[in-house]
């Protein structure tokens, strides 16, 4: 989260979105909390359990890394959000270069 925020600041600073810079962030750095979910992928067909049961495990799984996902997302996108707006009360709101001359 400390990552979106720093993004959102640093691209509001020159004038970029930073609600999709912090999105985009948290995803990057989120990856790794959804990654020991694919070891439980593989893990599912080793254990003796009917058919029906694995599917329902599996089913499970990916619901439970998209909603990490899901969360990961909405937190970043806060952040990033935060990051801007603290960039623009700091008085970092514009473009890059809308101020001076040629």
């Amino acid at each position: 989260m400390v990552g979106s925020a720093l993004a959102g600041y640093l691209v509001k600073r020159r004038g970029g979105n930073s609600t999709a810079t912090g999105l985009r962030a948290a995803l990057i750095g989120g990856f790794p909390a959804v990654w020991p979910l694919s070891e439980l992928i593989w893990a599912i067909p080793t254990v003796p359990n009917p058919l029906w049961f694995q599917a329902v495990g599996v089913a499970m799984i990916l619901g439970v890394g998209g909603f990490i996902l899901a969360v990961v997302a909405v937190f970043g996108a806060l952040a990033g959000r935060f990051g801007g707006w603290l960039a623009e009360r700091r008085g970092h709101g514009g473009v890059a270069g809308a101020g001076g001359g040629v």
